[in-house]
């Protein structure tokens, strides 16, 4: 800011924001790519972002257990560590072919952060899980 004699201020602090949460975040059960058997070893995942709100891409984090921090607050520690990130660089399409190696029965669990241009991560979608009741998707 300059005053009414041109005198100039010290430099304001820095301000961001962070992005949202994607919307409509889906985790399709019995798609994506396929065995030689025709078995299907993967998820189809998606989500919706406006195309008018400028970011860098999207992370997409994946874990095989869940832990019920509500439950078990001594938990909340070893909550973190169960996820993986997927992918080196934001993904710039919104939406993930997930592949999983055959005879793999594990549980899978997934959510999507927004990144700015900046590289800052935005607000958590919900949780979704084809595998664990607690987590399905709503279906259309």
């Amino acid at each position: 800011a300059v005053d009414r004699f041109g005198v100039e201020s010290g430099a304001s602090p820095l301000g961001y924001t962070v992005p949202d949460a994607p919307r409509g975040f889906t985790v399709l059960e019995g798609v994506g790519p396929s065995n030689s058997h025709g078995i299907k070893l993967g998820y189809e995942l998606s989500w919706d972002w406006p195309k008018d709100m400028e970011i860098a891409g999207f992370n997409l984090y994946h874990a095989t257990e869940h832990l019920n921090t509500f439950e078990h607050p001594d938990h909340y520690d070893a909550f973190w560590p169960l996820w993986t990130k997927l992918n080196d660089e934001p993904l710039t399409k919104s939406e993930f072919a997930f592949s999983m190696s055959e005879g793999n029965s594990t549980d899978h669990y997934f959510f999507v952060r927004a990144v700015n241009i900046l590289g800052q991560e935005g607000f958590f979608t919900d949780i979704l899980s084809p595998t664990d009741g607690q987590f399905r998707p709503a279906q259309p």
